[in-house]
C-alpha cells in the first residue's frame, strides 16, 4: 500500500506532508532557536511549523547544491550554532558526505547537526518522485566519522494517508517512539577537539620508611 506524489511541493501541501511538519515541530518541542545562528542545505519547508514563533537566524540557505560554488560561498562562515541538512532532493543526496564534513567545519564546539531523510519504502509507504531515499545506518556512521555524537532521532509519518483513522494511528505510534516511519530526523552534536597533553609525573622518592609502611610489605 503506497501513497504517490509527483512533486515534493504536492506532498508538503497534502495532509500527510502537514502531519510530517507537525511531527518535526514536536521533535523540537522545548528547543529555543531564538538567538541561534543556522545554515541550511536543502529545503527549509519541512521545518517551517517548528520555526513559526521560534525561528533561528538563518545566515545561509541553499535548496540545491552545486559543489562548484556552494562550498566556496560558505568559506567565510564559521562558528554557527546549528546546521540543517534536508536530504530531500538529488543534489543534496549526492553531496551528503561533503555536506556533513562541511557541517563539522561550520559548527562551533557542541553545535548541532540536524538531518532529515526519506527512508526506503516500507509496507505503508509514501513515494515522492523528487525525493531520494537514504539508509540511516551508513548515515549515522558518516556523522560519527566527522566527529558527531548522536543525541536524538525520531521516526516520522508511519501512515502517509488522508483520513482521521490514519492520523490517530500515526499520532499514537509517534508518541510511543515506535519503529517504522517514512522519514527520519536525526540530531547530532559536534564534539569539541581534546588536545592531547603529556603529563609530567615526578618519580616518587622511595625511602626505608615507605617500604616498611607499604600495604604489600
Amino acid at each position: 500500500m503506497a501513497s504517490v506524489y509527483r512533486t515534493s511541493n504536492a506532498f508538503f501541501v497534502s495532509s500527510a506532508g502537514k502531519r510530517l511538519q507537525k511531527q518535526i515541530a514536536f521533535f523540537f518541542a522545548g528547543k529555543d532557536f531564538r538567538g541561534c545562528s543556522a545554515v541550511f542545505a536543502g529545503s527549509v519547508f519541512p521545518f517551517l511549523k517548528a520555526f513559526e514563533q521560534n525561528n533561528p537566524d538563518i545566515v545561509f540557505e541553499k535548496e540545491t547544491i552545486d559543489p562548484t560554488d556552494f562550498f566556496s560561498v560558505l568559506t567565510p562562515v564559521r562558528n554557527v550554532d546549528m546546521a540543517f541538512i534536508s536530504v530531500l532532493n538529488a543534489s543534496v543526496a549526492e553531496n551528503l558526505t561533503a555536506l556533513i564534513k562541511e557541517a563539522g567545519r561550520l559548527l562551533k564546539p557542541r553545535g548541532q547537526l540536524v538531518l532529515l531523510i526519506k527512508k526506503p519504502k516500507k509496507a505503508f509507504s509514501v513515494s515522492v518522485s523528487e525525493i531520494p531515499e537514504t539508509k540511516s545506518p551508513p548515515l549515522l556512521k558518516e556523522t560519527e566519522k566527522y566527529g558527531f555524537v548522536l543525541q536524538k532521532k525520531k521516526n516520522l509519518l508511519r501512515f502517509p494517508y488522508d483520513g482521521s483513522v490514519w492520523k490517530r494511528a500515526d499520532d499514537f505510534l509517534f508518541s510511543l517512539s515506535a519503529g517504522g516511519g517514512n522519514f527520519l530526523i536525526i540530531c547530532a552534536q559536534k564534539q569539541p577537539v581534546v588536545v592531547a597533553t603529556v603529563e609530567n609525573y615526578k618519580p616518587t622518592r622511595i625511602t626505608k620508611a615507605s617500604v616498611f609502611t607499604s600495604p604489600r610489605t
